[in-house]
């Protein structure tokens, strides 16, 4: 047995001895005032390393150092006790292997950073393979991309100009991971931007096939590695072991959890375009002026969801461990008892629903009720208000294909969007077999091709001053109406469910027992009740109230525990069942829950100016938020002034490490700081968080990149840069400069960059303007005033200096019923933001300036009295302001077709092309009437065709054909349509008053 010595004194030595980066020469020098010569210290390693190579086993290796040690009596020196404090890079691995792959990369790192920052760094003296070796690696290393998948399509990115996007003048590119979520953003280190602009890679040869490409890639890795004079053969010959080794090394300084998202280990998923867009601009678009007050609303609002209201409770089960078969016998009660009482669509939607309802051998659902429910949820609603009167039973095929169409349109997401299709497609395939309509051909064209999946994630969130802003309209109306509870409720959840994370059940259901009172430190248990399950076992929870909540939020809650008490009486004990937002002294369940919700989500919406925002994106918005936290205060995160515009948002963050030491006190990095997060939302495991709830991780990516390129010296960005030493010391933000600088020279990334950063300073219409303006108002002339005027004011800049007399009210009253064409909806928020680009696109190809007194060009007109006779409304009525629930753009004439295909190419605008026949003609036919347009309009090889049947009787002699502007996610693009309409109504608005 090896003598006793004090552990960490052997663990010292021995690192001291074997450690391969730091030799005895440098340790005598730095601790040549030890008690022992230097001299005596190198003998002592020599006799020891003799010792290593002749013993075999690791024990005899281990009880000769201790012996020695003892001997010369090494663990009594000052300098061992010196030694263990020295912060050395360790093995993390416990084969040998992997760490000697550490220390190649680590060595090909160092050689890499000394290329890239010598003096007098030329690129265009290296070969095209070096080149691209040098982004490879800089995409790896500096902006952290270990994963093969992810870097192919980066690599392939980088090729096409069009493929660059700023976000507030920071390079980022975007990949999608799943055709139902929002394409992940990959920002890229601004050592990486600096090495793109240097090499400019689109301007080298892409192969296009991936086995080309991933050969030609591992070609240029070999050619920098010869280049270096580092042996090739010990380095990986695929680009799966270059990402394995590269993110071995980034263990070393990149953040656990961050490196494991960008492996792709933990999934998740960046902001969607209208939450980035609502989020991150200068001017906060919101306001506190909105009441709930108009009864007339509410009771037709309440009408208008009788009938579907009681459809739901027909499949509003909750089936848990019950008896299925007792719950199948009510649910059978309740439709004999609700069917004789509906009529047409009303009772298809009920039929569809109840078919799903069987049970199998074991007496179990097949389907479980909850599943039909939202079946029914998603497209029941809108799908019986498209059709009206039709009944959709009876109707043709081509009639019901344009009320599915026209129900997909109403989609707020992409998710939204695959999530309709999916149904759509389910009830259309049993109207078909149950109650033999007429079968739509090429369903793929309607339906596309929707899966249902748990991948799909509606990425969104809210600020803390969007909260903010929500809180005090509620405090005004809780002010105004003091005797109305509902508005006190409201608030009150709003806070469990933005600042706790609290779901909507977890928070409606919280019993009075539940609430924990105290003065200074009051708590929330979340736990089962007979109403509620819970999901897992982490969901049930204890939440302090002080370390998320500000003190007159506890107040709040504190007082309405006291008022509680007063009304349930002052003994409560054995009332379990008392609700804490009870609004009944016997404390029952509140009644209007579902009104309650309603009314906050509007007016979250409506503040937010976000109609696809749920009550849930609270809970992700607790999620995302405290994730960015944790991230600043464990990895030293500067968040600048990307949150400037946001200023109680930025308060917030930049008290991290307070909070931090408030929820973990300790000053240690614990790294745990996540994990944590995901107890107190009530998850399992930090990947149901990321994965689903958290949306920040490339904001955080980004800022961390930053902080890892900060030691650059300016040496290192005179090499890098090839800017003179004179030039940089003048700057105070040096890498900046250089970025801007380089930036300038390529004028196509010029203009991006520059219109990133002027999104942060352009000026947001006032929100009593932008709500009057862009809701869809039906039958309201304002509307119609905003769109007339809207193509002037983009000259003017200020919205409010326009007005209109009464005589010219009419005029243009009289302008819209005349033309039911131009009565289209008003745009959503996602496509506000897609016509001001348009309007300066258009400005651009036609060469005009908005300007009162100035005509359109000849061309621009020729143009939009095409489009004017070729708009299709859904109604021809002209005799009231009702907007139209469809249109469709359809020529007969090549004239007409030329016209739009050409305006369609120099916008640059994806087009779709519908061939409408009549039933009668053959497929050899219809080939040869798609290969006659395709000639005639000049159409490009990758235009979609397709074909519909028509019932109409003028179809001319090669058929009607359909023209559909596309968006970039193959959707009908409202905002050209709009902004032809717009273009139009101006035009003859012009004429009106030059007569």
């Amino acid at each position: 047995m090896p003598p006793k010595t004090p552990e960490p004194f052997i663990y010292s030595f021995l690192i001291f001895l074997f450690e391969p980066t730091h030799g005895i020469e440098i340790n005598s020098q730095r601790y040549s005032n030890i008690r022992i010569k230097p001299e005596q210290v190198e003998e002592c390693f020599g006799k020891l390393d003799v010792g290593v190579h002749v013993l075999a086993t690791a024990s005899q290796i281990y009880n000769m150092l201790v012996e020695q040690g003892n001997i010369e009596q090494l663990w009594q020196l000052h300098y061992i006790h010196e030694i263990h404090k020295v912060n050395r890079i360790t093995n993390p691995i416990s084969e040998q292997k992997e760490w000697q792959r550490y220390l190649f990369i680590e060595t090909l790192h160092q050689t890499y950073q000394d290329a890239i920052t010598a003096v007098g760094f030329q690129p265009k003296l290296l070969t095209r393979q070096e080149q691209s070796a040098l982004i490879i690696l800089s995409l790896l290393f500096d902006s952290g991309v270990p994963n093969p998948k992810y870097l192919m399509s980066l690599l392939r990115q980088l090729h096409a100009l069009e493929n660059y996007q700023y976000f507030k003048g920071r390079l980022f590119f975007e990949i999608i991971t799943h055709s139902t979520n929002p394409p992940k953003k990959f920002f890229i280190s601004k050592q990486t931007e600096v090495l793109l602009y240097r090499i400019k890679p689109w301007k080298m040869p892409l192969k296009k096939q991936d086995k080309s490409l991933h050969k030609d890639l591992l070609e240029s890795m070999r050619a920098i590695l010869k280049n270096w004079s580092l042996k090739v053969s010990i380095f990986p010959t695929s680009l799966q072991g270059w990402c394995r080794w590269v993110s071995l090394y980034q263990s070393k300084y990149w953040s656990p959890i961050l490196l494991a998202c960008n492996k792709g280990k933990h999934v998740n998923h960046s902001l969607n375009d209208s939450a980035t867009k609502r989020l991150f601009r200068t001017e906060s678009n919101i306001h506190s002026t909105i009441e709930f007050d108009d009864e007339s609303n509410q009771k037709q609002t309440t009408l208008r969801s009788y009938t579907f209201s009681e459809i739901r409770k027909v499949f509003d089960i909750n089936v848990g461990k019950s008896n299925h078969k007792k719950q199948f016998d009510e649910i059978n009660a309740k439709y004999a008892l609700l069917a004789p009482k509906l009529k047409d669509n009303y009772l298809l939607i009920l039929d569809w629903g109840k078919s799903y309802i069987q049970l199998d051998h074991k007496g179990q659902f097949k389907k479980n009720p909850k599943q039909i429910l939202k079946k029914i949820s998603a497209i029941g609603r809108h799908l019986v208000a498209v059709a009206n009167t039709q009944f959709l039973q009876k109707i043709s095929a081509e009639e019901r294909t344009a009320i599915f169409r026209e129900v997909i349109d109403q989609a707020i997401s992409i998710k939204n969007k695959n999530d309709i299709q999916y149904h759509l497609r389910d009830f259309n395939i049993w109207l078909e077999k149950s109650h033999r309509s007429e079968k739509i051909q090429h369903k793929e064209d309607v339906f596309g091709t929707p899966s249902m999946t748990d991948m799909t994630v509606n990425a969104n969130l809210i600020s803390f001053d969007e909260y903010e802003s929500i809180k005090s309209s509620l405090t005004e109306l809780i002010t105004k109406y003091p005797e109305d509870e509902s508005y006190k409720v409201m608030l009150a959840i709003l806070i469990l469910g933005f600042r706790l994370g609290l779901r909507i059940t977890e928070a409606i259901e919280l019993k009075f027992i539940d609430y924990l009172f105290c003065n200074t430190s009051p708590q929330i248990l979340i736990r089962e009740s007979e109403e509620r399950k819970t999901k897992s076992l982490n969901a049930k929870r204890a939440q302090k109230l002080t370390d998320f909540l500000t003190d007159d939020e506890v107040k709040l809650l504190n007082e309405h525990h006291q008022f509680q008490q007063k009304r349930f009486g002052r003994f409560t004990n054995g009332k379990n069942n008392y609700y804490f937002f009870s609004t009944e002294d016997n404390g029952c369940k509140l009644k209007s829950v579902e009104d309650i919700k309603k009314k906050l989500m509007h007016l979250i919406r409506e503040v937010c100016k976000d109609t696809s925002l749920k009550y849930h994106h609270l809970r992700h918005s607790f999620a995302s938020w405290h994730f960015f936290s944790s991230a600043i205060s464990e990895l030293d995160l500067n968040i600048g002034d990307y949150f400037a515009h946001l200023p109680k948002t930025e308060a917030w963050l930049q008290q991290a490490n307070t909070r931090k030491l408030q929820h973990l006190p300790t000053q240690l990095k614990s790294k745990k700081y996540p994990y944590w997060l995901a107890q107190r939302i009530g998850h399992g495991s930090i990947e149901t968080t990321l994965e689903h709830y958290i949306h920040s991780v490339d904001l955080i990516n980004m800022l961390y990149q930053d902080s890892l390129v900060s030691n650059l010296t300016i040496n290192d960005l005179h090499g890098l840069t090839n800017i003179p030493i004179s030039t940089l010391k003048k700057q105070k933000n040096r890498l900046d400069f250089a970025l801007t600088r380089l930036t300038n020279s390529i004028p196509k990334l010029k203009a991006k960059k520059h219109q990133s950063l002027l999104s942060l300073r352009e000026e947001w219409l006032a929100p009593e303007e932008i709500q009057k303006c862009i809701e869809p108002i039906t039958a309201n002339l304002p509307y119609y005033r905003y769109m007339s005027f809207l193509y002037h004011s983009s000259s003017t800049g200020n919205i409010s200096n326009l007005g209109f007399t009464r005589k010219e009210i009419k005029q243009l009253t009289r302008l819209f019923q005349d033309t039911p064409a131009f009565r289209i909806r008003a745009l959503n928020i996602a496509e506000q933001s897609l016509l001001a680009s348009y309007l300066d696109k258009i400005m651009d190809v036609y060469q005009f300036t908005p300007n009162k007194d100035t005509a359109f060009p000849r061309r621009l007109d020729a143009l939009l009295d095409t489009f004017k006779s070729r708009l299709h409304p859904y109604s021809s009525d002209t005799d009231s302001l009702q907007i139209q629930r469809s249109y469709h753009l359809i020529f007969r004439d090549e004239t007409s077709g030329k016209i739009l295909v050409e305006f369609a190419q120099k916008m640059n605008i994806p087009i779709k092309l519908i061939l409408r026949h009549s039933g009668q003609m053959k497929p050899l036919h219809t080939t040869k009437e798609k290969r006659y347009w395709k000639k005639i309009l000049g159409l490009k090889h990758n235009t979609a065709f397709t074909t519909q049947k028509d019932i109409n009787s003028r179809l001319g002699d090669h058929g009607r054909v359909e023209m559909v502007f596309l968006s970039h996610t193959g959707k009908r693009d409202h905002t050209m349509y709009f902004l032809l309409v717009m273009l139009n109504v101006a035009s003859l608005w012009q004429s009106k008053q030059t007569l």
